[in-house]
């Protein structure tokens, strides 16, 4: 038995038979059968081929058979494995690969939108460090200014600038 395999795209095939009996051929018959398609043995007929279109992925042996003049089956059959392939999207690949697809992309995703909080929150924090520090500097000169100006005040002014200078050490720290 020979093998034919068919791809996805091959839509259709047409087996061609001939028989040996030459001396009236318009009377030989002809019956087929693709097991695993057909449900049983075709009717005999003079037509030397069959066409099978729109086959389902699978695997099939096609049969033939002929009769010359005396209608006596022939003692060799022809057979013929026949396989159709699968297109990719009837494989059971196909799902798996979608659900594999769609796992990989949510976590690409989650993912990125988590780096972009961290990154946002990395950003908060130097900017709070950065404040923090500028306006502790800032603080700590009002207070170095206040202790320094408290010497040439007045005493109800110096308390007013005690405590200025120690709200801002205060706030500093």
């Amino acid at each position: 038995a020979g093998n034919i395999t068919l791809r996805p795209s091959d839509r259709s095939i047409k087996f061609n038979v001939a028989l040996a009996d030459y001396q009236s051929p318009e009377l030989n018959e002809f019956s087929f059968f693709l097991e695993g398609f057909d449900e049983g043995w075709r009717e005999p007929n003079t037509n030397h081929s069959i066409m099978y279109q729109n086959l389902p992925p699978g695997n099939y042996t096609f049969h033939a058979r002929g009769r010359g003049k005396d209608k006596v089956w022939s003692a060799r059959e022809i057979l013929l494995n026949l396989t159709v392939k699968s297109k990719f999207t009837q494989t059971a690949w196909f799902p798996i690969s979608i659900v594999l697809i769609t796992a990989i992309l949510i976590f690409l995703i989650t993912r990125y939108r988590y780096l972009q909080r961290l990154r946002v929150e990395q950003l908060r924090t130097r900017i709070s460090s950065d404040l923090h520090d500028e306006v502790g500097g800032v603080l700590s000169g009002i207070a170095m200014q206040m202790d320094l100006l408290k010497s040439d005040v007045p005493g109800a002014f110096r308390h007013r600038m005690e405590r200025i200078s120690g709200s801002s050490r205060d706030a500093a720290s």
